[in-house]
């Protein structure tokens, strides 16, 4: 608890006038004594300081509500919101609370990434206090089964991702990730709750390393230790050499084999944390054809690179349980370039998976550092 609560209840009130709102006696009523209100092993109060020990936020959670989350405005935007919902999260997990939520100003903007980041869904509801009525609910939901493996998709809203994630939802603690398809990665975990599988879905821009790194902190925070790691991420933008952009030509290396990289290093420690553990990188069929490729040429070396990455990585653990490995598809149904001259879907989503399904069983121990092409001898 600090030492000045006073400094805490006026960042709460600047917080406030930020929203155009006030302290309310009867709903801010656990400000008034923090240690009284914050009694119990699931309950916290946090602050975040800088490096000359100023206060510039705080949070709380209660109850499993997660509550007065504010920072300075001048803060905002460094990650100071997301590292105080994700500690909220962690302390409360660590004491077997299961379930969260969080009430959200619908003028609230700065904060609703910061929730997106954590995993919290909106419920469509709102509370039943009339003055709160221009609040949303938001809800966050740990795994039942905590003994069930985890696994995490990165870019698992759209495409192969979002089939690989109802493949393995059955069976496991799926964890994904999703950047700018918001209306699909809602639709996918509604759809997946309804069919009683849990899901994470957690708003991360791969090509970040913080922002991964953040990604994989509270992964771990929610669903436990990932055992296998499915990379799917890659823009592939149709471009000619002569017409790709610096942006573009960065864009499609970074949401490869950068994003890749990124996700190996976010989550080795957890990987290796596992007798058995697997990582399977998304790659292409073209993927160590070593040819002139003039559309979309970021995009192939990147491709490329992430075959050059598996094999480090898988000699670099060979004396462990730890492998990784390449699945290169034909083309899929829903490439974006069905119509050029033969391009012609055939290869499924769940022969994708079924390769995957091999790569994670145990009589799959021993292949590390390969390249499995899925296309019917297409492209080869």
């Amino acid at each position: 608890m600090p030492a000045d609560a006073d400094a805490v209840r006026r960042l709460f009130e600047e917080h406030l006038a930020s929203l155009g709102s006030a302290p309310d006696a009867e709903l801010d009523a656990d400000m008034a004594d923090f240690t009284a209100s914050h009694a119990g092993d699931a309950n916290a109060f946090l602050l975040a300081v800088d490096s000359d020990q100023r206060l510039v936020g705080t949070g709380e959670v209660r109850d499993g509500e997660i509550r007065h989350i504010f920072v300075q405005p001048d803060f905002r935007g460094r990650g100071v919101a997301r590292s105080l919902v994700r500690q909220l999260l962690r302390a409360a997990s660590a004491v077997g609370q299961q379930d969260f939520r969080a009430l959200l100003s619908r003028h609230n903007e700065y904060l609703r990434p910061v929730f997106q980041a954590c995993g919290f869904l909106p419920t469509g509801l709102t509370p039943d206090h009339p003055k709160l009525r221009d609040y949303e609910i938001l809800r966050l939901t740990r795994p039942q089964n905590c003994s069930w493996p985890v696994v995490v998709i990165t870019g698992g809203s759209r495409g192969l991702g979002r089939k690989l994630v109802q493949h393995f939802a059955p069976d496991y603690n799926v964890v994904f990730g999703w950047w700018q398809s918001e209306a699909a990665a809602l639709e996918l975990a509604r759809e997946q709750a309804a069919l009683g599988h849990w899901v994470l879905p957690l708003r991360c821009d791969a090509r970040d390393w913080k922002r991964m790194e953040f990604f994989a902190d509270l992964a771990h925070a929610v669903a436990g230790p990932c055992q296998t790691l499915i990379h799917t991420t890659g823009t592939f933008s149709l471009k000619p050499l002569d017409e790709i952009d610096p942006a573009t030509w960065q864009e499609e290396l970074d949401s490869t084999v950068t994003a890749g990289f990124h996700g190996w290093r976010a989550f080795t420690g957890q990987l290796k944390s596992h007798p058995r553990s697997r990582v399977v990188f998304i790659g292409d069929s073209a993927a160590e054809q070593l040819r002139a490729r003039r559309h979309s040429t970021a995009y192939y070396i990147g491709k490329h690179g992430l075959v050059l990455l598996a094999r480090a990585i898988a000699n670099e653990h060979q004396q462990s349980g730890l492998t990784c490995n390449v699945v290169s598809p034909g083309v899929l149904p829903n490439s974006i370039d069905l119509d050029q001259p033969g391009m012609k879907a055939n290869v499924g989503f769940e022969e994708i998976a079924g390769v995957i399904d091999f790569l994670l069983s145990p009589a799959a121990d021993a292949v590390s550092g390969s390249h499995l092409i899925a296309s019917r001898g297409w492209n080869v």
